[in-house]
């Protein structure tokens, strides 16, 4: 019987520890958490920039009534079958 390829590397492969696994998720959490940060700061600069060239920034609009309208945009860029995704802290 020959060993296949996947088999030859599983054998030459260091064991993985807990330690690691752990490290490695630490890793790419930090790494999710940068790429949220500079989506948010890449949206915000987009908001302000529509905010100011349209005069919506000159506008006493209440908080709440700004989140509902901002809900109702993300609405129609959200496809129909996906649900919001919950914030991953």
């Amino acid at each position: 019987m020959t060993n296949t390829g996947a088999e030859k590397t599983a054998k030459n492969r260091k064991p993985v520890s807990f330690e690691d696994i752990d490290a490695q998720i630490a890793k790419l959490k930090e790494k999710r958490r940068l790429l949220q940060a500079k989506r948010s700061e890449r949206i915000t600069k987009s908001i302000l920039k529509a905010a100011e060239e349209s005069g919506l920034s000159d506008l006493e609009i209440a908080d709440e009534k700004l989140r509902e309208a901002f809900g109702e945009i993300v609405g129609r860029f959200r496809p129909a079958t996906t649900a919001a995704a919950p914030a991953a802290d």
